[in-house]
């Protein structure tokens, strides 16, 4: 099972209409792990301005929306997401975000809608779990996802050098072994 966001976005099959959707929306998450999320943000609008429900671009806008503090624009895109297939999507990147805007109540509503149902729907170790807790001060619990992610050898862990959602693990000794392991170029 996959344990990053990113990838499962990445895995949804294309609905892209327009032609230089994909490459537009890749530009969009190489600028977004440049960190360069002003840039990001436009990249990733002007590929939803092309095909208005290319998940990998709305996610993109999404955590960028985050990272550069928007927070407002950031629940919007996940209102935007609604759907029975992304329930676990939506309350794990409300975990995710409310962590991040500093509104610990509604991330551990968030969570104690997430858990559950994560459960029930045996979905535990995927994507949307390592997204609701690496930033919602659980990280025993991201760690031990992402070393399990290493045992079995998932893609997950191809961004974690570089994305800043994987940023408050980054003074934990555990993650700077993780990124060890992984053997990443200087």
């Amino acid at each position: 099972m996959i344990v990053c966001g990113y990838v499962k976005v990445l895995l949804l099959p294309t609905r892209a209409k327009a032609p230089g959707v994909r490459p537009s929306s890749n530009h969009g998450a190489i600028l977004y792990y440049s960190r360069q999320y002003d840039r990001a943000i436009a990249q990733c609008r002007a590929v939803l301005d092309m095909d208005p429900n290319f998940p990998r671009a709305r996610f993109f806008l999404f955590v960028a929306y985050v990272q550069e503090g928007r927070f407002v624009e950031a629940l919007e895109e996940i209102g935007r997401d609604q759907g029975p297939d992304n329930v676990l999507w939506i309350w794990a990147n409300k975990a995710y975000l409310y962590s991040r805007w500093g509104r610990s109540a509604e991330a551990e509503h968030a969570l104690r809608k997430f858990e559950p149902l994560a459960l029930e729907l045996h979905s535990y170790r995927a994507p949307w779990t390592l997204i609701a807790y690496v930033n919602a001060g659980r990280k025993d619990q991201a760690i031990a996802l992402l070393k399990q992610a290493y045992s079995e050898h998932s893609n997950v862990l191809t961004s974690l050098k570089v994305d800043a959602m994987y940023d408050p693990l980054r003074g934990d000794p555990r993650f700077q072994q993780l990124l060890r392991l992984m053997n990443f170029p200087e």
